[in-house]
């Protein structure tokens, strides 16, 4: 059983408290639904009290891209916690246990095969004003094995709707068509390069290298490209100007919130690869957005070294 803390705590103290217990002996022989468990009592211990604001101004954006070593970070975060800090996108967000069921026939392994139990954060890249609705996905594995992840977005050009699962999340984010999205994304791509090359790319590649309880696949086989569509009645009404957290915190557990497809290439068709089930109800806290951590993944063209 791993040993943590109960009391309330500020944010630097839910931070050493949770790496206390995350690198624990305990922790590293625990298996995935106890490993869950654990980081679950530190997301869902102190909630907000009251949702503040998600405008991002543009100064406020440009600060947090100019520093490449800010951004780095993300991509080589190991724990699935890391010092307290604000994401340079996606900065609030609301979190759920999940359970992945691999359900359907298709040729990927790994994750996609055997499922796995983890969870969801939801957010907007930048705020309510520029409405574009992302999920991060965090699978445990059993044992002494690190968590992988998944990031999924959409589009950099903003939703008219609200309603959050509108647009189907994926791996390879389309190119914007609006403006100044369009003059926005060359020196994104340029100045980004350093860190992930592409960077409207997310591979999947690992997913399918190893199995929910840390076995090793020996000959993988990964979607080029995933896709959510979204589950059942799940769908919020598209002209609401609610807060996007509060309305997902309606959501009961035991939601089927999404579907996952896949493609082994641009020219094939989508496969179908399981669902994706809420555990619990959605929770924002400042754990889940300054402290719980998803690894990004690296471009094909650039190694982390």
């Amino acid at each position: 059983m791993v040993t943590i803390k109960t009391d309330i705590l500020c944010t630097e103290e839910q931070y050493f408290a949770a790496l206390e217990a995350v690198t624990s002996p305990d922790f590293l022989r625990a298996s995935a639904r106890q490993k869950q468990e654990t980081l679950w009592h530190f997301i869902s211990q102190s909630p907000y009290k009251h949702l503040g604001s998600m405008r991002t101004t543009n100064f406020q954006l440009m600060k947090r891209l100019i520093n490449r070593a800010f951004l780095r970070k993300s991509f080589v975060q190991d724990d699935d916690v890391r010092p307290p800090r604000m994401k340079a996108f996606h900065a609030y967000g609301t979190v759920a246990k999940i359970q992945f069921i691999a359900d359907g026939h298709h040729p990927f392994t790994g994750i996609f095969a055997t499922g796995g139990l983890g969870f969801i954060r939801a957010s907007l890249a930048v705020g309510m004003p520029n409405y574009s609705p992302a999920v991060a996905i965090k699978f445990l594995l059993d044992g002494a094995h690190p968590s992988e992840n998944l990031l999924l977005h959409q589009s950099l050009d903003t939703q008219a709707s609200r309603d959050f699962f509108e647009r189907a999340p994926t791996n390879h984010t389309l190119n914007p068509i609006t403006f100044p999205n369009t003059l926005m994304l060359p020196v994104l791509k340029f100045w980004l390069s350093k860190i992930s090359n592409p960077i409207e790319m997310q591979l999947v590649d690992h997913l399918a290298k190893v199995t929910d309880d840390g076995s090793v696949v020996e000959r993988p086989r990964a979607p080029e490209t995933v896709y959510l569509y979204d589950g059942e009645d799940v769908h919020n009404d598209p002209a609401s100007t609610d807060d996007f957290r509060s309305i997902l915190a309606e959501i009961p557990s035991g939601s089927l919130i999404y579907r996952m497809y896949g493609k082994e290439s641009r020219g094939a068709k989508q496969v179908y690869i399981g669902t994706i089930t809420t555990e619990s109800g959605f929770v924002a806290s400042e754990f889940g957005d300054c402290i719980l951590a998803f690894r990004h993944a690296w471009g094909s063209k650039v190694s982390p070294t």
